[in-house]
């Protein structure tokens, strides 16, 4: 079951974010400990805001996360940004990531004025890459050494849906 989550989520989505972080570590901008969803009570705050949604797989716990925030400027009120995709490796392959973002997807199109859905992918994540293709993002650049880890530099792909015809 794919849902938007809720403040009452807050705790479970904290404890299967610190996995992802962990899990992935050049799948995300954030480390365990400069990560600000580590508190509970910016996941709340966070959860409780109509200009952003997070939502979860249930099998039947939180197994998968992703977020989607729209831009706050008046100039850029027309994008949002598709961030922390994550399902936990043993439910992988079923088709639960592609759900959690065509549910984030969804939300966006309800946003008035939304046009684009952007989102950065770590060249490691092919699998990830794929999916956003499949669900029509286009890369549009590659940042070299966006991510340094243990000394390892990755590049990220920045790819971009467009939801109104026009928009481009």
């Amino acid at each position: 079951m794919i849902r938007r989550l809720v403040v009452s989520d807050a705790e479970t989505y904290v404890v299967l974010r610190r996995e992802a972080l962990d899990d992935s570590p050049f799948a995300f901008g954030s480390s365990p400990s400069d990560d600000r969803a580590r508190s509970v009570a910016f996941v709340r705050e966070a959860l409780g805001d109509p200009r952003q949604a997070v939502f979860g797989a249930f099998d039947p716990e939180l197994v998968g996360i992703v977020g989607l925030n729209r831009e706050l400027s008046i100039k850029t009120a027309h994008k949002t940004r598709l961030w922390g995709l994550h399902v936990r490796p043993v439910h992988r392959g079923c088709g639960l990531g592609r759900s959690l973002v065509e549910a984030a997807i969804g939300f966006a199109r309800s946003l008035e004025g939304v046009g684009f859905v952007q989102l950065s992918v770590s060249e490691r994540a092919e699998v990830a890459s794929a999916l956003y293709e499949s669900l029509g993002f286009v890369t549009w650049g590659v940042e070299p050494a966006a991510l340094r880890f243990d000394g390892a530099n990755v590049a990220e792909r920045h790819m971009q849906l467009v939801l109104l015809s026009g928009a481009a």
